[in-house]
C-alpha cells in the first residue's frame, strides 16, 4: 500500500505541472503579468499541487487493487481494434440511451407528482421512487436492447474505448464551440476551470489506477515535493501580493483559494487573511472587509481607510444648479439610453473598424459629447436607478440591501416608493411624461414612476431597434405639441449579439456586437436627427453601463469595474449647448439633475450635478472625481477622475490603480508602486461612498444596535436555534419611544452563530383582535444578518407603537426568520415552544397589551376636533343655503 501511495503522489504532483503552465500562460495572456505575479504564481503553483494530490488520494480510496479494475481497463485498451469489440460499443451505447431515456422520463414525470398527497415527506418518497423507478426501467430497456446488439462484429472505431475517449474529445470541443458561438449561454462561464477540474478528475483516475505500475519515487523525493508544495501554500498564501493573482488573474487557483478561505477562517467572520482574503483582524469577527465601522471607538473594523470619524467629510445631497428660466425650458427631452452600449464602438467616439453609427456621428457633430463619462453600476438594476434620480446607491432606502437579495435569472429589486424620479419631477411642471422600453419590463422593478404610460416591446433579448423607433414615431406624431418627455430604451447591442443582423460586420462576438450597434443607428439616428432640427428641442443618448467582449477573458457585463464594462456614452444636443469634446469625469447621476435644471425647477437631493452650464460652454471640472458600484459579484466600488481611476474590491481589500489616459485598457496596476496615489484617490472613494453622512449615520445606528449583554430579567433559560446561523437568547417585551409619549416596543436580543451568505428578515408576528405582522431588516436595513459577526449580541427592538386603535386584549407574539420563500427552521430544543407551522417560536402565548393613554386622548381630541370643523361646515352650508332661498 505505502508503494502505490508513494507512485500516487509522486504522480500526482507530476501531473499539476502542465495544467499549472496552462493556467500561468492564460492569465498573462488575458491580463498581463500583474505586479509581483510570481508570488501569486508560486502560490498557484501550490494549489494546483493540492488539488491534484487531494484528488488522487481519493481516487485511491475509491478505485481499490484487490478489484482489478487497471488489468479491465488494459484489456479493453489492447482489444480495443478486434471485431468483436464492436457489439459491445453498441451495448454500452445502448445502455446510456436507455439512462438518458429514463431520466428524461423522470423529469417529464417529477411536476406532475410533486403535490400529489398533503404530506411533504410522502411527496419526496414519490418523487424518488419516480426517479429510481424511471432509470431503472430505461436501464433495463437499454440493457436488452445492448443484449440484442451484441453479437454485431466489424467496426472498429465503435469499441468501448474508442467511443470513451471520442466522446470525451467531443464533449469538450462541443463545449468549446458552444462557449465560442451561444454568448448568452455560455460566455459568462469561464471554460478554463471546468477543464482543469476534468483533467485533475481524469488524471487522478489514471494514476489511481496505473500508478503502481511506474517506478515509485523514493521516500524522501515523495516528502520533499510534499514540502516544497506545503512551503507555497503556507509560506506564500497569506502575502497580499498574491490577492491579485488569486482574485481572478489565475481562474483555476482562484476558484481554489476561494473554497480554501471558508475554511480556514480562524475568527469566523466569513472572510480569511489567507490566499488573497484581506481580512485585517484575523482574529477579531468584528473586523473584517465589509464590516460596518464603529466611529470614533479607535478600530477600523472595515480595515478601510482607518477608523471611521463621525466627523468624516461626505459631500452632500446639494446639487449645483444653473440660472435658468421657463421660458428657456425645453419643450421637447428626448432621452435615450442604449443596454450595454460601449464608447469605443461608436463612431463619434473613434472607432473606425466597421461603420458602427454613421446616423448618430452625423448628429454628434452638434452635440457635447463626454469622453469620460461612467455609469454607477455595471448592469442595469444599479445604472437605471441612478438615471432616473439622480441618486446613487446609498442613498435610495433599502436598495442595497434588495441589490444583496437579486437572483440573476429573475430581478426582483424595485425602485423605493420614497424616492422622487425625474419623470415625477417633469410631471409636476406639466410635462406629459412617455416610455418606450425593450428588454425589460420597467413595470416590475417599479422603473416607470412618474410616467403617464411605460410600453414595453419585449422582454426578451432581440434587435428591436425598429419597433422602438417605430413607437416613438408614433407618439409624437399623436403628441405633437406641449412640454414632453420621451424616454427611448434600446437593447440592441445587449449579448446574445445576433450574427444575421444587418448590417452583418461577421461571426465573431466583437462583429455581431458592432453589427447591432449598425442595425440601432438605422433606426435612431435618424430620429434623433430629425428631433434635433425641431425648436425647443433637447435630445441626449446616454448607454447604462459597458460590456466585456473578452477582453481580461470575461464576456457580458457586472463581472468587474474595468473601463469596458463602466465607461458610458453620454452626449446632449439642445438649443444653446457649445457643440465640443469634455473630458472631465460626469457620471450617470448627473442626468436627473441636468434636465431638471433645464425645466426649471427647484433642486432635488442628488448626488449628481446639473451639468447645464458645462453644457452652454462653461468650464469643465478635470479634478471631479464619480462613484461606481457593484454588489452582483461581490462588492467592488470604483472612483474616476479624467486622469485616474481606482478600484477597491472590499471582498479581498484590494486596491488596484491605473492611470486613465496612459493605460487605457487598464493592464498595469500601479497601486503597488504609487501608494500616495493611491492615498489620494481613496480619500476621495471614502468622500464619494460617505456621500450624506451614509457611513457615519449606519455607524451610529449599528453601534446602538450592539449590546454588551443581555438584561438578567430578557435571557431565556436556554437560546432558541433557528437553523444553523441565528440563536435568540433573550427577550423582553416594554415601553420605549420619549418618556411623555411611550409606545409598546418589543425587544429581540439575538446572536449570529456564523457568517451568514443570506440577509434575513426578522418576521414577528401578533394575533389578537386582528392579525398584524411586524416584519422587518434588523437596523433598518443598516445592520442585514449577512453582516453579523458571530457571538456577536444584537439588539433588536421591534416597535409595535401604541396600539391605541385597539382595545385592551391579550395577544399572540411569534417570531420567525425568512428570504423570499425560505425559512430558517427553528429548533425544538429551545426554551420556547414552537408555532403550529414549526417555522416560529411562540414568544407569548397572552401578552396584556393596553393602549398607550396619551395616545387615546389624542386621537380622542383628534376625533372631537373633526366633528367640531364637520359641524361648523354643515352650519355654514346650512347658511349659504338659507341666504340663497330668501327672495
Amino acid at each position: 500500500m505505502m508503494t502505490r501511495l508513494q507512485s500516487v503522489i509522486s504522480l500526482a504532483l507530476l501531473a499539476s505541472a502542465p495544467i499549472w503552465c496552462i493556467e500561468v500562460g492564460l492569465g498573462a495572456w488575458r491580463q498581463g503579468w500583474p505586479e509581483h505575479g510570481w508570488i501569486g504564481a508560486l502560490v498557484a503553483l501550490g494549489l494546483i499541487q493540492t488539488a491534484c494530490l487531494g484528488a488522487s488520494c481519493v481516487a485511491l480510496i475509491m478505485i481499490p487493487k484487490a478489484a482489478a479494475l487497471d488489468e479491465r481497463v488494459l484489456d479493453l485498451w489492447a482489444r480495443r481494434a478486434e471485431p468483436d469489440q464492436t457489439g459491445a460499443g453498441l451495448n454500452l451505447i445502448a445502455q446510456l440511451a436507455g439512462l438518458a431515456a429514463g431520466g428524461g422520463l423522470a423529469l417529464s414525470m417529477i411536476p406532475a407528482l410533486s403535490d400529489v398527497v398533503a404530506t411533504p415527506l410522502y411527496n419526496v418518497v414519490i418523487s424518488v421512487g419516480a426517479v429510481i423507478a424511471s432509470l431503472g426501467l430505461g436501464w433495463l430497456i437499454g440493457r436488452r436492447v445492448g443484449a440484442m446488439l451484441r453479437p454485431i462484429q466489424g467496426v472498429k472505431l465503435l469499441s468501448p474505448a474508442y467511443l470513451t475517449l471520442g466522446a470525451g474529445g467531443l464533449g469538450a470541443m462541443l463545449y468549446l464551440a458552444l462557449w465560442w458561438q451561444r454568448d448568452l449561454l455560455f460566455k459568462e462561464i469561464d471554460p478554463w476551470p471546468l477543464m482543469a477540474v476534468a483533467l485533475i478528475g481524469a488524471s487522478a483516475v489514471v494514476i489511481g489506477l496505473f500508478g503502481d505500475r511506474l517506478r515509485s519515487a523514493s521516500p524522501v523525493a515523495v516528502l520533499a515535493s510534499i514540502a516544497f508544495t506545503a512551503v507555497l501554500v503556507v509560506g506564500f498564501g497569506r502575502s497580499p501580493l498574491s490577492a491579485t493573482s488569486l482574485s481572478g488573474h489565475f481562474s483555476f487557483s482562484s476558484l481554489v483559494a476561494q473554497q480554501l478561505r471558508s475554511r480556514i477562517d480562524a475568527d469566523g467572520d466569513g472572510v480569511s487573511a489567507w490566499f488573497g482574503g484581506g481580512d485585517c483582524g484575523p482574529s477579531d469577527p468584528m473586523t473584517f472587509p465589509g464590516a460596518i465601522d464603529l466611529p470614533d471607538d479607535g478600530i477600523d473594523q472595515d480595515c478601510f481607510a482607518g477608523d471611521l470619524s463621525s466627523r468624516q467629510e461626505g459631500l452632500d445631497l446639494n446639487p449645483r444648479y444653473a440660472a435658468q428660466t421657463k421660458d428657456a425650458a425645453p419643450e421637447l427631452i428626448v432621452l435615450v439610453s442604449v443596454d450595454a452600449l460601449r464608447p469605443d464602438f461608436v463612431g463619434f467616439y473613434g472607432y473606425s473598424k466597421h461603420p458602427t453609427t454613421p446616423k448618430l456621428d452625423r448628429w454628434a457633430r452638434q452635440a457635447v459629447v463626454f469622453d469620460s463619462a461612467y455609469t454607477t453600476g455595471p448592469y442595469t438594476t444599479i445604472a437605471m436607478p441612478s438615471l432616473l434620480t439622480g441618486l446613487g446607491m446609498g442613498q435610495m432606502p433599502g436598495y442595497i440591501s434588495d441589490l444583496f437579495e437579486e437572483r440573476l435569472s429573475s430581478p426582483t429589486v424595485k425602485l423605493p416608493a420614497s424616492v422622487d424620479t425625474l419623470a415625477e419631477g417633469l410631471k409636476s411642471a406639466g410635462y406629459k411624461t412617455h416610455a418606450i422600453v425593450s428588454g425589460f419590463d420597467v413595470r416590475l422593478n417599479d422603473f416607470d414612476q412618474g410616467f403617464d404610460e411605460a410600453e414595453v416591446v419585449t422582454t426578451r433579448s432581440l434587435d428591436t431597434a425598429d419597433q422602438v423607433t417605430a413607437r416613438a414615431r408614433a407618439w409624437l406624431a399623436a403628441n405633437p405639441s406641449g412640454k414632453r418627455l420621451l424616454w427611448l430604451h434600446y437593447f440592441d447591442p445587449h449579448d446574445p449579439y445576433f450574427h444575421g443582423v444587418q448590417p452583418n460586420f461577421g461571426r465573431s462576438t466583437k462583429a455581431r456586437y458592432a453589427s447591432s450597434i449598425a442595425f440601432m443607428d438605422q433606426h435612431l439616428g435618424g430620429l434623433l436627427n430629425e428631433l434635433s432640427a425641431q425648436p425647443k428641442t433637447t435630445t441626449l443618448i446616454v448607454s447604462d453601463h459597458g460590456e466585456s467582449l473578452g477582453e481580461k477573458g470575461k464576456f457580458g457585463h457586472g463581472y468587474n469595474l474595468h473601463r469596458h464594462e463602466t465607461r458610458v456614452v453620454m452626449a446632449w444636443r439642445g438649443p444653446g449647448f457649445q457643440p465640443r469634446r469634455l473630458r472631465g469625469a460626469v457620471s450617470l447621476v448627473d442626468v436627473a439633475p441636468t434636465l431638471l435644471n433645464m425645466a426649471a425647477l427647484q433642486p432635488k437631493p442628488s448626488a449628481g450635478f446639473s451639468l447645464l452650464e458645462t453644457l452652454r460652454g462653461g468650464a469643465e471640472e478635470l479634478d471631479r472625481a464619480v462613484l461606481t458600484e457593484s454588489y452582483r459579484r461581490g462588492q467592488h466600488f470604483s472612483v474616476s477622475t479624467a486622469d485616474w481611476r481606482l478600484f477597491y474590491h472590499l471582498d479581498q481589500n484590494r486596491y488596484e490603480l491605473f492611470n486613465a489616459q496612459l493605460d487605457r485598457m487598464e493592464l498595469n496596476n500601479l497601486a503597488p508602486v504609487n501608494s500616495k496615489q493611491v492615498d489620494v484617490m481613496r480619500g476621495r472613494l471614502l468622500t464619494l461612498m460617505n456621500r450624506g453622512g451614509t457611513f457615519v449615520r449606519r455607524g451610529m445606528q449599528v453601534r446602538d444596535l450592539i449590546a454588551d449583554r443581555v438584561p438578567d430579567a430578557a435571557l431565556l433559560e436556554r437560546p432558541v436555534r433557528f437553523g444553523d446561523s441565528i440563536e435568540l437568547i433573550g427577550y423582553e417585551f416594554g415601553q420605549g419611544g420619549d418618556a411623555e409619549k411611550p409606545q409598546h416596543v418589543a425587544t429581540l436580543y439575538l446572536r449570529a452563530i456564523k457568517r451568514m451568505d443570506t440577509s434575513w428578515r426578522v418576521a414577528f408576528g401578533l394575533s389578537g383582535p386582528r392579525a398584524m405582522n411586524k416584519d422587518h431588516f434588523p437596523g433598518r436595513s443598516y445592520f442585514p444578518t449577512n453582516r453579523w459577526p458571530p457571538g456577536v449580541i444584537i439588539k433588536d427592538p421591534v416597535i409595535l407603537g401604541t396600539m391605541s386603535k385597539f382595545p385592551s386584549a391579550h395577544w399572540r407574539l411569534t417570531l420567525g426568520f425568512y428570504a423570499g420563500d425560505e425559512r430558517l427552521q427553528p429548533q425544538p430544543d429551545g426554551a420556547l415552544e414552537l408555532s403550529k407551522s414549526g417555522t416560529r417560536v411562540v414568544l407569548a402565548d397572552r401578552q396584556l397589551i393596553v393602549p398607550m393613554k396619551w395616545a387615546v386622548e389624542r386621537d380622542q381630541l383628534r376625533r372631537e376636533q373633526m366633528r367640531a370643523i364637520e359641524a361648523a361646515r354643515k352650519e355654514a352650508s346650512a347658511a349659504k343655503e338659507k341666504k340663497e332661498q330668501k327672495p
